[in-house]
């Protein structure tokens, strides 16, 4: 009904309301198109959600509760009643429709051009991201050489009596002949080992 009034309110608590005052049909049908085209030009897509967000009637950390598993229901948070979100989905789905976009099972809607290019860049993403694992694992590999590099002549500084051999071994490895030897030694020289 155009021209038509509502009081929305904003939930200060379960089952309390704040009223905002009137706002008209056409006033809402205009902020709705404003916010959604806002969205659509800075990420490609469009949401009633962003849109909610987009005319105040979300804080973006509600939002990203919700999306996080912390908030059942956005509801709660919507300063207006059920008969006004249902408005502003009408309004963003009709904006949508007026500017050929479509409507994806996710609802969300979307430019196809932009799907396209989001599809291209996923898959030449995949090379880039296999060629970055490759250099990392390179990379990590040279690390742990001079960590264990580091490591033996640390334990050669602090234990001068130490055979060569024994600070060698790979970090993680059972200590076995002379290290093992090495490994049960006290510091008064007596074994840890029975007789």
């Amino acid at each position: 009904m155009p021209g038509r009034c509502l009081e929305p309110r904003v939930n200060i608590g379960p089952g309390l309301g704040l009223m905002l005052g009137p706002v008209s049909q056409a006033d809402l049908k205009g902020r709705v198109e404003a916010a959604a085209a806002a969205v659509l030009a800075r990420q490609k897509f469009v949401t009633p959600v962003d849109v909610c967000v987009g005319i105040g009637w979300l804080h973006e950390s509600n939002v990203e509760d919700w999306r996080r598993g912390r908030v059942d229901d956005l509801g709660y948070f919507m300063p207006v009643h059920d008969d006004r979100l249902i408005d502003l989905i009408l309004y963003v789905h009709q904006w949508a429709e007026a500017r050929g976009l479509t409507r994806t099972e996710t609802v969300l809607l979307v430019e196809e051009p932009a799907l396209e290019q989001a599809e291209r860049q996923c898959l030449a993403d995949e090379d880039a991201r296999m060629r970055r694992r490759e250099r990392d694992a390179e990379r990590r590999a040279g690390e742990d050489l001079e960590s264990q590099a580091l490591f033996v002549k640390e334990i050669a500084r602090l234990f001068p009596g130490c055979p060569p051999s024994a600070p060698r071994r790979s970090p993680g490895t059972p200590a076995s002949g002379a290290a093992a030897g090495w490994a049960a030694q006290r510091r008064d020289g007596r074994s840890t080992r029975g007789p």
